[in-house]
């Protein structure tokens, strides 16, 4: 009995290393629910309070944000893989067309006012070449500011994704806030690439990240104690 009373504590303290150095909440749980089954299977009723302060801890543990940190992590990681994919804003110029517009000159004689106007304009238009565009738009950015816009991009993503595993919520809206301004600045928000990106962002800004957690686990203390009262029991009765 004593055994699985010290396997049962053993069990509690592995769970609260879990909770508080890997953050690892649902093998937390699952280690105390075996340090409870291992209490159980001693059908010793004097047990039940301690398994109460068990089962409070493991209620405690459930009501933790159970929003899965390496899941947002992977999220964020593919968000910085596609940026490249994005496109840029670019600048749109309408086509110029070449516009001829040709008036006919008055044969009265008191329009020769009007007639010269006429005739001057059709001289100016003849030195005035229109030509459309034809080669391919450039955007506003040069190459080497495109590349520094990406990488900016890039890096704020993965900033957050460092941050969501640290579990520092207020750093990581931060940086996503950050990314999402970028976005709307410099990339075309018509594009259905761009436009899925910024809702996938605005999702993980709207995600919760912060996690509450106990200080420390009662049933540990309770476990502890109830081994040092068996333990302390023991020796007395062994002595003479």
């Amino acid at each position: 009995n004593d055994w699985l009373l010290a396997e049962a504590a053993y069990l509690v303290r592995m769970a609260g290393r879990k909770l508080w150095l890997e953050k690892d909440v649902q093998t937390a749980i699952l280690l105390l629910e075996s340090a409870d089954t291992r209490l159980e299977d001693l059908s010793d009723p004097s047990l039940l309070p301690v398994r109460q302060v068990l089962s409070d801890d493991i209620q405690q543990l459930r009501q933790i944000n159970p929003q899965p940190l390496t899941k947002l992590a992977l999220q964020l990681g593919a968000l910085a893989n596609q940026v490249d994919a994005l496109p840029l804003d670019m600048v749109v110029l309408p086509d110029a067309e070449e516009q001829q517009v040709q008036e006919e000159l008055s044969d009265s004689v008191s329009d020769w006012r009007m007639n010269l106007k006429r005739s001057w304009q059709g001289i100016v238009d003849d030195f005035i070449t229109v030509r459309r565009r034809t080669e391919q738009t450039r955007p506003l950015l040069s190459d080497k500011q495109q590349w520094l816009v990406r990488e900016q991009l890039r890096l704020y993503l993965l900033q957050a994704q460092h941050l969501v595993l640290r579990e520092q919520a207020e750093l990581y809206q931060s940086f996503l806030s950050e990314a999402q301004n970028l976005l709307e600045m410099y990339f075309a928000p018509q594009a259905p690439a761009v436009a899925g990106f910024s809702s996938s962002l605005a999702e993980l800004q709207q995600t919760e990240l912060r996690r509450d957690y106990p200080q420390q686990l009662q049933s540990a203390v309770a476990l502890e104690e109830l081994l040092r009262q068996r333990m302390s029991s023991q020796y007395q009765g062994e002595q003479p």
